[in-house]
């Protein structure tokens, strides 16, 4: 179980993360003569708006749309320099059958052959059958009901990214008090009541638990 914010619904995984980081190359120049340059700014800002712009990304039948956003933009020096060097960086969401190989195809598509990327950050999305071998007594334990509805994932991404690759792939469940629509937002809180409702269910999620015997 991984504790982060789902406003106390019991959440079965999330999509998964790539980061890529796009760079454009170009030939300085003085600004008064940009004719003897390539202007790298240019060049990365028209890959920026087609990446921006691309409205056809996969949409997973569980997971929801794979998501592209253009998050940073660096580039130049000073005004009277033709910049030879843009760098931007993507936040890019993979749902199944869209993971990261497609979107850094596809991205590349977009970018063009003169725009390089490489991976940052490339975290596989986690997806937990709500059938799995004793998967129904833990949301019930967490969320009685939960066991009957409908599986949700999360758009975000958690720990367990790289926790249930390290623990061999279990079962993955994502609890937790905070509200997601909240996250990063400008005065976030979190319900006192949610709280002390987790605090109740996760007591109950490992009392629960079989007791070890021997040494």
């Amino acid at each position: 179980m991984v504790a982060e914010p789902t406003g106390n619904r019991t959440v079965l995984g999330h999509k998964g993360t790539l980061w890529p980081k796009a760079t454009a190359r170009g030939v300085s120049a003085h600004g008064s003569r940009p004719e003897l340059g390539r202007n790298a700014l240019a060049a990365l800002a028209a890959a920026a708006v087609r990446v921006h712009g691309h409205g056809g990304w996969p949409v997973s039948a569980t997971h929801g749309p794979a998501t592209v956003n253009v998050g940073t933009f660096h580039s130049g020096v000073q005004p009277n320099l033709v910049p030879d060097r843009a760098e931007m960086r993507l936040d890019v969401r993979t749902v199944p059958g869209f993971g990261a190989d497609e979107a850094v195809a596809a991205i590349s598509d977009l970018c063009g052959a003169e725009i390089e990327l490489e991976r940052l950050v490339d975290l596989p999305g986690v997806a937990t059958d709500p059938a799995a071998p004793g998967m129904p007594e833990v949301l019930e334990l967490l969320a009685p009901g939960s066991s009957g509805a409908a599986p949700e994932y999360a758009t975000y991404f958690t720990d367990a990214s790289v926790l249930a690759g390290l623990l061999g792939g279990p079962d993955v469940v994502v609890y937790g008090p905070g509200d997601p629509e909240q996250a990063h937002v400008t005065d976030e809180t979190c319900s006192v009541a949610r709280i002390g409702a987790a605090a109740e269910a996760l007591y109950r999620l490992l009392a629960a638990r079989p007791q070890r015997t021997g040494n």
